[in-house]
């Protein structure tokens, strides 16, 4: 009974942990998408840390192209 309490709050502990790494990624990918996302161990945790860095190059992609073609506009509005 007590390994099982023990492994219980070992596994809890370890989701707490992932999680908390997961959360300051986020807080550091609002300012920084090229930021490195941490992989927890817990499968199910790293899943979804996969989804994030995912989503984070996406956007970052996305912004680099918006970018692009905001100075394209820009630069054919002064030939026009």
């Amino acid at each position: 009974m007590t390994g099982l309490v023990a492994t219980a709050f070992a596994a809890v502990a370890s989701v707490r942990r992932g999680a908390g790494e997961l959360k300051g990624s986020l807080a550091t990918l609002a300012t920084d998408l090229d930021a490195p996302v941490p992989r927890p161990a817990l499968r199910e945790l790293a899943e979804v840390s996969d989804g994030i860095a995912d989503l984070a190059r996406a956007l970052g992609r996305s912004e680099r192209e918006r970018d692009r073609l905001r100075s394209e506009l820009a630069h054919r509005e002064r030939l026009a």
